[in-house]
């Protein structure tokens, strides 16, 4: 059983070094090193890694650190001053490109729900792709970094009302309203939880811990904390990553 689990981890970590060190000697970006070793080994290529189950969980788990990351240098005032780019920039975004990638679908004789369906989830940005663009080129910080992470939030967000969307277009039957409700009620009530989790409890937790100095003792409280966040929004129906993000927010 460890064999089964290790062995594909062992090959994915070998080819996305190799696929990182190979793109950079040519001066390209490490990230198209990392899709070109996934697509090298995967069921699509050399099939190298056949069962991929677990290699999404690490996929999705490594994007929620990331997130949780952002969310430790940010923090609710911050969000609320980029209320603009989370409200505003990222529902237009996806709109935007929702609307001409399914125009270009029907264009094509696409029928109009499947053509909604593949605009809508062409709309939507890979965080771990974006994170380490905006790395690579030293701007975590910048204004263009923080527009970026409003427009990453409100994707995730999207993403639990697409999915409450695709059955409904697909049948053609349900009334959407109570899910689209039951779906915003999701989201507001994991950020209430959270905010004032972390306010009331967590903050002066991790203060004492502080004071003791054990680092190995404040190392996992934080892992537990940012995991155990992750799987209860998920439980939700919301992303591990959204979750992990909130955590973050919540330590800020």
């Amino acid at each position: 059983m460890t064999h089964d689990i290790l062995a594909p981890i062992l090959i994915f970590l070998t080819a996305g070094i190799l696929g990182v060190v190979v793109f950079q000697r040519l001066k390209l970006s490490p990230i198209i090193g990392f899709f070109a070793a996934g697509a090298t080994i995967g069921p699509y290529g050399a099939n190298w890694v056949e069962n991929t189950q677990d290699l999404h969980l690490l996929a999705e788990l490594g994007v929620a650190f990331l997130l949780f990351d952002v969310g430790l240098h940010l923090s609710f005032k911050k969000l609320w001053e980029s209320r603009r780019d989370l409200l505003g920039l990222g529902p237009g975004q996806i709109i935007l490109t929702t609307l001409l990638l399914s125009g270009l679908g029907i264009v094509f004789g696409l029928n109009l729900k499947t053509a909604l369906l593949i605009g809508a989830g062409l709309s939507l940005s890979s965080t771990a792709v974006v994170l380490q663009a905006l790395k690579e080129r030293d701007e975590q910080s910048s204004p263009l970094a923080n527009a970026s992470v409003g427009v990453l939030i409100a994707q995730d967000i999207f993403v639990v009302f697409l999915l409450v969307l695709v059955p409904a277009l697909v049948s053609g039957t349900g009334n959407l309203t109570p899910a689209i409700a039951g779906a915003l009620a999701k989201v507001l009530l994991a950020l209430v939880v959270v905010s004032l989790v972390g306010r009331f409890l967590l903050r002066p937790y991790f203060e004492k811990i502080t004071a003791t100095k054990n680092d190995e003792v404040f190392t996992a409280s934080a892992l537990l904390f940012v995991l155990l966040t992750a799987w209860c929004v998920n439980q939700l129906g919301l992303s591990l990553p959204l979750g992990a993000f909130l955590a973050g927010l919540a330590l800020s």
